[in-house]
């Protein structure tokens, strides 16, 4: 966390990654959390391998977070910066203008005594009541200038081409990618967030994207997916890896960390797969 920063958002669905766990394991996934944004560096034991998976996008939201806290917080002492300066700027130029008033009206003020003193007729109620309305009209001038220069600050911290990129951002994100971009930002993920062997994934994720288009682009629970980065994000952790000898009918070779006479039918298990995506349940190992 942020030096001084005493609160964090929590987003709603965290609890999806929530009721998966059991009430035991959402505990101490909270009790992490607490630690983590208190700047405890608090970790994960080896036997706590899920936990941590299903922190891991916990972890990086609130990265994401504070990187735009920072951001705001710089714009905002920038526009304080600027506007104390054009501040000082406008109150050096009032007091100039009152001083050029302050002389102008003296002049005026000794064109009216040697008027009078010429005997001309001079109503000198009205010279002095024309100085002070056009002392308040500029004063009014000022006023508006001002306020004018505040708005414009504040319109700086959010200019229009920052609003034209969320537009297409949102448009972009109700749009389905293409299986390739989906596939090599799962393989993203695991490769280089979660440190895993895409491998043993890569069916779980090509299997979950041919669910949701079948599904006209919707989630487990028929709702339009908006946002398809954020929600693979938050199922990823919970994706069953697929070991086997044979990873086809024809008995390729392959690993299997825990037995090594693992075998499985690929058909079998893709229809088993999907039926599980189909119901809104996480897979499980398939051998």
């Amino acid at each position: 966390m942020a030096e001084n920063k005493k609160s964090f958002v929590a987003y709603c669905d965290w609890e999806n990654q929530l009721e998966l766990l059991s009430d035991d394991e959402a505990g101490k996934l909270f009790r992490h959390l607490l630690a983590y944004v208190n700047d405890k560096s608090p970790e994960f034991s080896p036997e706590e391998r899920i936990l941590k998976m299903a922190f891991e996008p916990i972890r990086l939201q609130l990265k994401r977070d504070l990187d735009k806290y920072e951001e705001v917080k710089k714009k905002r002492s920038e526009a304080g910066r600027n506007g104390g300066i054009k501040s000082g700027a406008s109150r050096s130029k009032t007091e100039q203008n009152e001083a050029n008033e302050a002389n102008a009206s003296f002049a005026k003020k000794n064109e009216a005594n040697e008027a009078v003193n010429d005997n001309v007729t001079v109503n000198v109620n009205d010279t002095v009541n024309d100085i002070l309305l056009e002392k308040e009209t500029k004063e009014e001038n000022i006023i508006k200038e001002k306020s004018e220069e505040i708005f414009f600050d504040f319109e700086s911290v959010k200019p229009d081409e920052q609003k034209r990129k969320k537009v297409a951002q949102k448009k972009e994100k109700a749009e389905p990618p293409d299986l390739e971009a989906f596939v090599e930002y799962g393989k993203e993920i695991y490769q280089n967030e979660l440190k895993l062997d895409f491998s043993l994934y890569e069916f779980a994720v090509r299997a979950k994207y041919q669910t949701w288009i079948e599904s006209g682009w919707k989630d487990g629970h028929k709702k339009p997916i908006q946002n398809w980065k954020s929600k693979l994000r938050n199922l990823i952790p919970y994706f069953k890896p697929i070991y086997g000898k044979s990873i086809n009918n024809t008995g390729t070779s392959g690993s299997n960390p825990h037995s090594e006479q693992a075998t499985y039918n690929i058909q079998a298990a893709a229809e088993r797969l999907a039926d599980d995506f189909a119901k809104g349940n996480i897979p499980g190992v398939y051998r």
